[in-house]
């Protein structure tokens, strides 16, 4: 089973809960381990799902497109 990286960025946050079954696990670490992107995608996924676990309140969506400036600084902030 091989993963492209448009798979990889539909099943990363089931992967990083953990909610995979063993095959798709491994097959989506083994593209994670040979592609930049992929690695960048999810370590920015991780940052922004450990910011939002620090939140002690729901945040505004002005707060929130903040937040995702600090993290994603070459998203824009459209």
């Amino acid at each position: 089973m091989r993963f492209t990286c448009q798979q990889v960025t539909e099943r990363a946050s089931e992967l990083i809960d953990g909610n995979l079954g063993l095959v798709e696990r491994v097959a989506l670490r083994a593209h994670i381990a040979i592609c930049r992107n992929c690695q960048v995608y999810l370590a920015q996924l991780r940052r922004t799902i450990d910011a939002l676990r620090g939140l002690e309140e729901p945040i505004t969506e002005d707060e929130a497109d903040r937040l995702l400036d600090r993290i994603l600084p070459s998203a824009g902030g459209d």
